[in-house]
C-alpha cells in the first residue's frame, strides 16, 4: 500500500495558547502528485479584531458566514485519515489543529514530516531559517506576496516533490518513519547531538544560533529530560518557540541532584536565559529579622539589608516582606504587633489577610515564643555548619556542599579516598576540624548565597531526612563521640546534637570498618577512637549481607556537622 501525505497550511488568530484556525487548506499527495484538495474558511466563534483580520488578509464577512470548526471537524478528519501530515512549520500547525480537536474532545494524532528539516538536509541557504519567499527564489519556484493557504499548499507540494520524491522510485515506509521522528527534534539541531546526551544527573543548556544560552535546566537523567522538552512543544506556543531556537546543547555532569539544583539556580542568575522565568531575581534589599523585646517576646521586624546582616529571609521589596509576615501571622495566629505590623490597614486586607482574619490579642509569652521558634526552625538550617557529602560524577568521587555560619559557601568534587576519614561522622571531632576541614575549605568553589539557594538546601534536607529510618542523637565530649542510652535520654545530657538523616538515595552502599562497633551501655563507657556510632537501619531493599561483625554500611548522602 502506497504512503499518502496531506500537505497543509492554515491561517489562525489569537495569542499564546489561544489560537483559532480561520482558514485551512489541505492537499492529498500520493507520492507522485496531488490527488485531492480541500479548503474552507472557519468561523472562530469569538470576537475578531481589525488587527486579526489584517493579519490573515480576510474580511469579517468571510468569517461570519463560514462554518465553525466543530462543523468541519468530521470532514477534516476524513480527509487526512491514514496520511502523514507535511508542510513548513508543520509542528506549529499540527499543535494548533490538535488543540482545536481537543476542544471538541476528539483525538488527533498523526505523523509529521517537516519540510524545513528536509531543506536543511538537502540545500545550502546563505540565510538561516529562510522564509517561503527565499525558499522559492533558491529553488526557482513561483512566488508572490499575500499568497493564501490554497496557493501555499500547491507551492509546498512542488517543494515536497523536489525534496522528497525520486522519479520512478517508491517512497520507503522506513524512510518516512525515520524522517517523521526527526520532526520531533529541533529543526536546527543535529539529531546526533541529542542522541549522544548522557543518561546521568546534571544540568543542560540550550544554545541559540549565536551561542547564547536561551534555556537551562537540571535533571537526574539529562537525555530523558531534554527529550521531554522536544515532545512538549505541542502543548505550548512558547515551548514551540524555544524548540525552534535551539541550535546546540551543552551539559555539565554533577552526579548529585543537590549539586544540579544549586548549579542550575546559580547559572540562571548568571546568564538570565530568555526562556527561564523562575529564579532570575538577583537583588534583595529587605530582610526579616527577629529579636527578644523587653517583655520577653520573640518578635519579627523588617529592615534594610546591610553587608553583615543575618536575616531569616530576604526580599526584593518591602511589599513582599510584609506579605510574607502577614501570611505567617494568619497561618500561626500571631499577634500582628509582635510581627512588626502595628495595625491592619484597609489596603492590606485583600492582599495579605483572609477576609475573616481577626488579629489575636497579645498571647502568653511561652506560647507565642514557641510558635516563633517553630517558624525560625523551618526557615533555618538544622545546624549553622554543615558538610553535605553526596555522590560525585564517578564511583571514585564524592561531591561536598559546605554551609558555614548559616551561609552556603559553595561545593566541590573530591576523591572518595580523601573524604573517607570523615564520612563516618555525624559531628566532626576537633582534630578533624583542625586538619581535614581546612583542606576541604580550600577546594570549595565559592558560589553566591541567596534565598533561592537556601530554599533548595532546606527543602532537600527535609525531603531526605523524612526518608531516614531512624534519627540518632550523638553526644560529643572531650573530642570523642558516643551514643546516649535509654538510661541517659538526650534531654538530660549536655552537648547533645540530633543527627541529620541518612537519606535513602537508592544509592551505592559504602562498606566502612569500625573496630569499636559495640554500642556503650552508658556514658562512662566511651569509645577509644573518634568514630561515630550509628544505629541507622538501612531499608531492607538496600541492605547488603556482611560476613564481618565489625562492618558498618553507610548510605550516601551524608550530612556532617562541624
Amino acid at each position: 500500500m502506497e504512503i499518502q501525505f496531506t500537505i497543509l497550511d492554515i491561517n489562525f488568530i489569537g495569542g499564546l495558547n489561544q489560537q483559532n484556525v480561520v482558514e485551512l487548506a489541505l492537499a492529498r499527495h500520493n507520492g507522485e502528485q496531488i490527488t485531492q484538495t480541500w479548503h474552507s474558511y472557519i468561523n472562530p466563534q469569538k470576537e475578531i479584531t481589525d488587527f486579526d483580520l489584517a493579519t490573515v488578509h480576510l474580511t469579517e464577512a468571510q468569517l461570519a458566514n463560514a462554518p465553525s470548526f466543530a462543523e468541519l471537524a468530521p470532514q477534516i478528519e476524513q480527509f487526512i485519515q491514514g496520511t502523514v501530515l507535511t508542510g513548513l512549520a508543520i509542528r506549529q500547525f499540527y499543535a494548533i489543529l490538535r488543540h482545536e480537536f481537543k476542544r471538541l474532545s476528539m483525538r488527533f494524532q498523526y505523523k509529521n514530516l517537516d519540510l524545513q528539516t528536509l531543506l536543511n538536509k538537502q540545500t545550502d541557504f546563505l540565510t538561516p531559517n529562510p522564509n517561503l519567499a527565499q525558499i522559492c527564489q533558491h529553488l526557482n519556484l513561483p512566488y508572490h506576496q499575500n499568497m493564501n493557504p490554497q496557493a501555499r499548499v500547491v507551492l509546498m507540494a512542488r517543494l515536497f516533490e523536489d525534496l522528497y520524491i525520486t522519479p520512478n522510485k517508491p517512497i520507503k515506509k522506513q524512510q518516512v518513519h525515520s524522517d517523521a521522528l526527526n520532526t520531533k527534534f529541533p529543526v536546527n539541531l543535529p539529531r546526533k547531538t541529542a542522541e549522544e546526551l548522557p543518561n546521568q544527573t546534571g544540568i543542560y543548556y540550550f544554545l541559540d544560533q549565536k551561542g547564547r544560552i536561551i534555556y537551562l535546566g537540571k535533571s537526574k537523567n539529562i537525555k530523558t529530560r531534554v527529550y521531554t522538552h522536544f515532545n512538549s512543544d505541542l502543548d505550548s506556543l512558547k515551548r514551540l518557540q524555544l524548540k525552534a531556537r535551539i541550535y546546540s546543547i551543552q551539559y555539565q555532569l554533577t552526579g548529585s541532584e543537590l549539586i544540579a539544583l544549586l548549579l542550575e539556580s546559580d547559572e540562571i542568575k548568571r546568564y538570565m536565559p530568555a526562556f527561564n522565568m523562575a529564579q532570575r531575581r538577583k537583588k534583595y534589599r529587605y530582610g526579616l529579622f527577629y529579636r527578644k523585646n523587653t517583655e520577653g517576646y520573640l518578635i519579627f521586624y523588617i529592615a534594610h539589608l546591610l553587608p553583615d546582616s543575618e536575616p531569616l529571609q530576604q526580599f526584593s521589596t518591602r511589599w513582599s516582606a510584609l506579605a510574607f509576615v502577614a501570611n505567617l501571622a494568619a497561618q500561626y495566629q500571631l499577634n500582628l504587633e509582635l510581627c512588626g505590623i502595628a495595625k491592619v490597614e484597609e489596603w492590606m486586607t485583600p492582599h495579605f489577610f483572609p477576609e475573616d482574619f481577626i488579629p489575636p490579642e497579645k498571647p502568653n509569652t511561652a506560647d507565642h515564643n514557641e510558635k516563633i521558634r517553630q517558624i525560625i526552625s523551618w526557615y533555618s538550617y538544622p545546624h549553622p555548619n554543615l558538610l553535605i557529602i553526596d555522590h560525585g560524577r564517578t564511583p571514585d568521587e564524592v561531591s561536598v556542599v559546605m554551609i558555614e555560619r548559616n551561609k552556603y559557601t559553595g561545593f566541590t568534587f573530591l576523591p572518595l579516598e580523601k573524604i573517607r576519614p570523615i564520612i563516618q561522622q555525624q559531628i566532626l571531632p576537633t582534630f578533624q576540624r583542625l586538619t581535614i576541614l581546612p583542606k576541604i575549605r580550600q577546594q570549595i568553589k565559592t558560589y553566591r548565597d541567596n534565598p533561592d539557594i537556601r530554599r533548595i538546601i532546606r527543602t532537600w534536607l527535609r525531603k531526605y531526612e523524612a526518608q531516614n529510618t531512624k534519627h540518632i542523637s550523638i553526644v560529643e565530649s572531650q573530642n570523642q563521640t558516643y551514643l546516649p542510652t535509654n538510661d541517659n535520654p538526650p534531654s538530660t545530657l549536655e552537648n547533645i546534637s540530633e543527627s541529620l538523616a541518612y537519606p535513602d538515595f537508592n544509592s551505592t552502599l559504602l562498606a566502612l570498618t569500625d573496630n569499636n562497633n559495640k554500642e556503650p551501655n552508658n556514658p562512662e563507657e566511651k569509645p577509644t577512637n573518634f568514630d561515630t556510632y550509628s544505629n541507622v537501619i538501612p531499608n531492607s531493599a538496600n541492605a547488603l549481607p556482611s560476613n564481618e561483625e565489625n562492618e558498618i554500611l553507610l548510605i550516601l548522602p551524608k550530612v556532617i556537622q562541624f
